[in-house]
């Protein structure tokens, strides 16, 4: 036995050369890649000559810009002066014309009612006189005070209003003659033609102030019409300025989106890159230890057995650690999805529960689910639910000392619609009011708990827990004081709504075999249930042989498990006839007995005999084995790093198939030409030929176009490149989530056809 423990660690153990495949020579590899990742290129073949511009140019054209707009704004004030004086002379314009032709028609009336007097005699033809006598110092006082602001009646008034005067003296000396009854002299007057000059002298000179007007006015519309132009034009400019503010502002405002868009790519690459480089080896370490456990476990070396715990529990802390930092800038980055779906809230709180009972027993603190009545179904994104409750009920396991915890569960209505709150209550030391505005804060640690400095991790739970509380369409709060313990309140929707959010469905999913299980025991029930639940079979439980022989012939299943002794019924009796059944013959059975029946000559005819208590492990083995059997005779495990496919072989030698292997991309195709593998285990960060580019190579081959392929990977993939995968591969998986027989289970997926 110790020689053939002795084989078995040299088999498998972890050799100084793959540690240093799997942590030296990578590094350069992807760095290379990430240094040859190109910089963000133009793709648009007419792009604007803005492009081009040197700083020196981009200076230039925005001072041409600025004067071009400063110009056109002034030119626009100017014309809006210019307009509002053109506005007013024209008014002062017309009401010069007015005042002239109103003052013409008084000297008018006034001369033809002194004749039509001298001729009859009569006085009533005086009165157009006596009014022009009443009206006509007004209007030569108006004319007057126009003519300081208005040019062609300031420059000829003086010499209209010693006409107008002469006038009114001839024609008021006329008809003081003819009051007097001088009728000749009066005659005299009018013979010798006097006042008919004046009349034409009279109107010559206000004919040349009206056309003098006119010509004003029409000199006003000339210039304002230039002006309209000239506001035009310099508008037209104007625009142009702004249009080259805005072309400058809008590259550089492109140049910066371009440059946020390839620093996004290198921050994603180099996510990428350091997942792929801190989580395989860290996978290999956790998966070496888990195996060499088992070894001194088998040995009895507890010694070694303890230490071998530490590493694997340092391991899995490291590697939560990444995780957590990875998971953060995933969530800033915009690249985490949501996949909403249907589940039963207890369920889910039980396996949580469950999960940190544990962490919470160490500190000595009780641990206690309050789930209020008709909380009952929810949908949303139980997985990251899952994680949330997960990282609110350690931390209060943490800080906790021997205390209580709570999780209440309760249904409430916000805005009309129906919410769970999940609180975490907790009799911890409480939080100071300075530390809650910083709780939710990334890489925020308490300063004031007793347990600073012990272990807290990297101080990104909680924002982890707020943010993806927010992508589920709720909140995370906190109410605490300092010796009154915590509460932590999740509120989420009942009903998940995306309301933009890009939900990216999951990966290709494949029928589930059936497991069909015989068995009286209850808790034999459950227990298959919980270890089968995450792996792709489907279970079936018959609580007598007689419906178990029933639902074998219904459902066909791929693998039975049959209880030996059970009540009212005999399980070698049900075993003979399952073998007896043509159509049950050829299916596994794996016979399940608190008895020791290994010296039973009928357990040779058995599949496998396991003895109760059931050693988990190999019972889900055993089971995946068999619904295995058949479905392919080989392997090929695709990973550059040695290490990596040591582990995954290792993981495959108990299914007794023919395992290859290559160290890249190009040697895998070579490889799936000549031995035509049953399935592919594929890594995908890979130099040179990568686990893309080989999928699409392979795809393209008539060998490999139905190839089932299995994609194994430490890389955090976006949504494009899980569609590409969800065309090419069966199922994809994180290598951190491998743990037993989780490989095994992933295969068998793999290899069933899809639904």
């Amino acid at each position: 036995m110790p020689q053939r423990n002795k084989t078995r660690r040299s088999r498998h153990r972890c050799r100084p050369s793959d540690s240093a495949d799997a942590l030296s020579g990578r590094d350069a590899t992807n760095g290379e890649s990430m240094r040859s990742l190109p910089p963000p290129r133009d793709n648009q073949p007419m792009r604007s000559w803005m492009s081009r511009l040197r700083p020196l140019d981009e200076l230039f054209y925005i001072l041409i810009g600025a004067l071009a707009l400063l110009l056109g704004v002034g030119a626009v004030y100017l014309n809006w002066q210019k307009g509002i004086q053109a506005d007013l002379l024209a008014r002062q314009n017309r009401r010069a014309v007015s005042l002239i032709r109103q003052f013409q028609l008084t000297l008018s009336g006034a001369e033809s009612g002194t004749r039509a007097f001298l001729l009859t005699g009569e006085a009533k033809f005086l009165v157009p006189y006596a009014r022009a006598m009443e009206s006509l110092d007004g209007q030569l006082a108006e004319l007057r005070e126009m003519g300081q602001s208005h040019r062609p009646i300031g420059a000829r008034f003086p010499e209209v209003e010693k006409l107008a005067n002469r006038k009114m003296a001839e024609l008021s000396a006329a008809n003081q003659a003819g009051w007097l009854g001088e009728w000749d002299f009066a005659t005299e007057l009018v013979e010798k033609g006097r006042e008919l000059q004046t009349d034409a002298d009279l109107h010559e000179v206000i004919g040349e102030v009206e056309h003098a007007t006119l010509e004003e006015g029409e000199r006003l519309t000339q210039e304002t019409l230039f002006n309209m132009k000239m506001a035009a034009a310099l508008a037209v400019l104007c625009c142009a300025g702004l249009f080259i503010l805005f072309a400058v502002e809008n590259q550089r405002v492109a140049a910066r989106r371009r440059a946020a868009e390839h620093a996004s790519a290198v921050k994603s690459a180099f996510l990428a890159s350091m997942s792929h480089e801190l989580r395989t080896p860290l996978n290999a370490v956790i998966g070496y230890s888990q195996m060499l456990q088992e070894e001194a476990e088998a040995g009895n070396r507890h010694s070694d057995f303890q230490d071998l715990q530490k590493i694997e529990s340092a391991g899995k802390h490291l590697l939560d650690l990444i995780n957590s930092i990875l998971e953060m800038s995933k969530i800033e980055a915009g690249k985490v999805d949501v996949h909403p779906s249907a589940f039963q809230v207890s369920e889910l709180l039980a396996e949580v529960i469950e999960l940190v009972r544990p962490a919470a027993a160490k500190n000595g603190n009780s641990l206690d689910i309050a789930l209020a009545p008709g909380v009952d179904r929810m949908f949303s994104d139980a997985v990251k639910l899952r994680q949330c409750l997960l990282n609110l009920l350690s931390n209060a396991a943490k800080f906790t000392q021997n205390g209580k915890i709570t999780l209440r569960v309760e249904r409430h209505i916000e805005g009309n619609r129906p919410f769970l709150r999940f609180d975490v209550i907790d009799t911890g030391p409480g939080i100071g009011a300075d530390e809650l505005t910083l709780l939710f804060e990334p890489f925020h640690q308490l300063e004031s708990t007793p347990i600073r400095g012990k272990g807290q991790g990297t101080g990104l739970g909680l924002a982890i827990t707020q943010r993806l509380s927010h992508m589920l369409g709720g909140d995370t709060r906190v109410q605490s004081e300092p010796g009154a313990g915590s509460t932590f309140t999740l509120s989420l929707p009942e009903e998940f709504a995306p309301g933009g959010l890009h939900a990216t469905p999951p990966l290709a999913q494949s029928a589930k075999p059936t497991l069909l299980v015989i068995d009286d025991d209850t808790a034999i029930h459950g227990l298959i249930r919980r270890l089968f639940e995450k792996h792709p079979v489907e279970v079936a439980v018959a609580r007598d042989g007689e419906e178990g022989l029933r639902m074998a012939r219904v459902l066909n299943p791929r693998v039975i498990t049959l209880d030996v002794v059970m009540d009212g019924a005999d399980g070698w009796e049900i075993f003979r006839r399952l073998k007896a059944d043509a159509q049950l013959s050829r299916i596994p059975v794996i016979l399940l007995s608190i008895l020791d029946n290994h010296g039973d000559p009928r357990g040779f005819l058995a599949d496998e005999v396991i003895t109760k208590p059931v050693d988990i492990d190999r019972l889900s083995g055993a089971i995946l084995r068999h619904a295995i059997a058949g479905r392919a005779q080989s392997a090929l495990i695709v990973d550059d790093s040695s290490a990596a496919r040591g582990l995954l072989k290792s993981q495959l030698n108990s299914l007794g198939w023919t395992i290859h292997e290559a160290a890249g991309g190009a040697e895998a195709l070579e490889k799936c030409a000549a031995v035509r593998p049953g399935v592919v285990v594929l890594d995908l960060m890979m130099p040179n030929v990568d686990g893309f580019e080989f999928l699409s190579l392979l795809r393209a081959t008539p060998e490999g176009k139905d190839t089932p392929v299995l994609v194994v990977t430490a890389m955090d993939l976006d949504p494009a490149q899980r569609r590409r995968l969800k065309q090419q591969a069966a199922a994809v998986v994180s290598k951190g989530s491998l743990r037993g027989n989780d490989l095994i289970a992933q295969i068998l997926a793999t290899l069933e056809p899809p639904q």
